[in-house]
């Protein structure tokens, strides 16, 4: 048998058993997601309470007629609830808050919801159209609400990152009564005068630079 027999020989084998490692690969990585995105760690020791069994769940809700996902953590499913809004539109945060804010887990019962069209709860069957503030801002207070009734409580804590700010000053506006405090992180006031600062901004480092191509882009 000739080398060049052999080599091909070789690379056939290669090939066959390269090509069972890829798909075993694939099957093991879609078995991952589906398990991941099914369900969340143990909470940290840190955060337990003896004797106390925590409450740790990514569960499906309908909210506004459609599916949308929200992740529930906490020591003791009797302490205070604490929702999270996060930024974007559409930047969902739930692996960041859960990473960086677990000690608020021993506190609180901590809620990071995906909103309509971010995250977990962007799906095709969602209209394009009804990612509108308005629509965010039902969402908002009906994930408020299905908080209340299924942890009995009168009020909730709210906290909002970013464009979770405006959600969060508008669905306190609205509904005061649904609230012990609200904490505001990144507080949007004035989003029109917040774009036209940062234009300007990028305008003058890139005049300062003397970077004509980046001028006439702007």
């Amino acid at each position: 048998m000739d080398l060049n027999s052999t080599m091909k020989k070789f690379n056939n084998l290669f090939k066959r058993r390269w090509r069972r490692l890829f798909r075993t690969c694939i099957c093991i990585s879609i078995i991952y997601v589906i398990v991941s995105c099914a369900a969340t760690p143990q909470l940290r020791k840190s955060v337990r309470i003896d004797d106390v069994k925590p409450i740790k769940e990514l569960v499906k809700v309908s909210i506004g007629g459609v599916d949308q996902w929200l992740l529930i953590r906490g020591a003791n499913p009797d302490n205070p609830v604490f929702l999270f809004l996060h930024g974007g539109p559409g930047a969902a945060e739930m692996p960041l808050l859960r990473h960086y804010n677990y000690e608020l887990e021993k506190y609180f019962t901590v809620v990071m919801w995906d909103q309509r069209g971010a995250g977990k709860s962007n799906k095709h069957l969602i209209p394009p159209e009804s990612i509108r503030m308005d629509q965010l801002l039902e969402d908002t207070h009906e994930v408020i609400q299905y908080l209340k009734n299924r942890f009995y409580k009168q009020k909730i804590f709210l906290a909002g990152h970013s464009f979770g700010t405006v959600l969060g000053i508008k669905v306190i506006k609205a509904h005061p009564e649904d609230f012990y405090a609200y904490v505001g992180i990144g507080q949007v006031v004035d989003m029109k005068r917040n774009i036209e600062s940062s234009y300007q901004l990028c305008l003058d480092l890139a005049n300062n630079m003397g970077s004509i191509k980046d001028i006439r882009i702007f």
